[in-house]
């Protein structure tokens, strides 16, 4: 509505804007703001407004330059600060810029350089429209709480503190992680055993972004150490083992201005081969769960 006030004063009686053409430069595929927006904003702005490759068509050039982007038409041009990149924004202000310089007659005519938009032309804040921005190299640290619990017959179950390290691009990348547990208790007929684990994970995710909100889906290969020793029982033993299973975690994370936010978290962790606890006088006491569940909740903090 503002930019098309701005172009109707141009413009007065209808007068034919010379066509353009647009040209969108990004240091990757992912450009910030986009052609297809640019393109929708100025039509919006001057729906007469011809976009397209031509011998007299005046050249519009775009650059997104990461925390900022700038906008050139003929022979003026201005870069805009933006380190949020917020992209529906990047193309509003283009749009706006662009009504105010673009010639209204079909010849190449000069016009006074305009050095700054003037700011009462440019809203304070804008509907919220931006969608979060996770590109290459994109770099996520997650921290949390966790819950765990075996569900058998053993009844363990413990807490902790996780911490997962993400680096990738928008939609794939790679996963490594650490748990800190407390000592789970395992109950059998026979007897107690408490075991320790420390588990290790490295993994790919794959991402689905909805403006704000983040599903992630990993798929990760789980290392740790696992210690485990009878309770209550007489010539207990202390062993020591290798850990390795295979683990499936769904998650959701919601990215306030593309940086930071919370994070829920659910995990299932299968273990192949579980290990028999033994004593000496009265053989088996039980086994290690082959069955982990994992809920998670805490912060997710994007660094680049």
């Amino acid at each position: 509505m503002l930019a098309a006030a701005v172009a109707a004063v141009l413009r007065p009686g209808g007068a034919q804007a010379r066509p353009v053409s647009l040209e969108v430069v990004a240091p990757s595929s992912e450009a910030c703001p986009s052609g297809s927006a640019v393109a929708t904003a100025l039509k919006a702005s001057l729906p007469a407004l011809e976009i397209g490759a031509g011998p007299d068509a005046l050249p519009i050039k775009i650059v997104d330059e990461g925390a900022s982007f700038s906008v050139r038409a003929g022979g003026d041009g201005r870069r805009f600060d933006d380190p949020a990149r917020v992209c529906e924004d990047r193309a509003r202000k283009a749009a706006i810029y662009l009504a105010l310089v673009l010639p209204s007659d079909p010849v190449r005519t000069p016009r006074p350089e305009i050095d700054e938009v003037p700011p009462h032309l440019i809203p304070a804040s804008l509907p919220p429209l931006a969608t979060t921005q996770l590109t290459w190299p994109n770099v996520q640290l997650e921290a949390g709480v966790v819950f765990t619990a075996a569900p058998d017959d053993s009844g363990a179950k413990t807490g902790g503190l996780a911490v997962r390290l993400f680096v990738g691009g928008r939609y794939v990348g790679g996963v490594v992680g650490l748990q800190v547990l407390a000592p789970a208790v395992l109950t059998f007929r026979a007897g107690r055993a408490r075991i320790d684990r420390v588990p290790f994970v490295i993994g790919v995710r794959g991402r689905l972004v909805l403006r704000h909100l983040v599903l992630s889906l990993d798929a990760t290969l789980v290392l740790g150490t696992q210690i485990t020793e009878g309770i209550d029982v007489a010539s207990a033993t202390r062993q020591t083992r290798l850990e390795i299973g295979i683990a499936g975690t769904l998650r959701a994370e919601y990215l306030f201005r593309s940086r930071v936010g919370p994070l829920l978290q659910l995990d299932v962790e299968g273990i192949p081969r579980s290990y028999d606890l033994t004593l000496p006088t009265s053989g088996v006491l039980g086994h290690t769960p082959s069955l982990w569940l994992t809920a998670q909740a805490g912060l997710s903090v994007r660094l680049e």
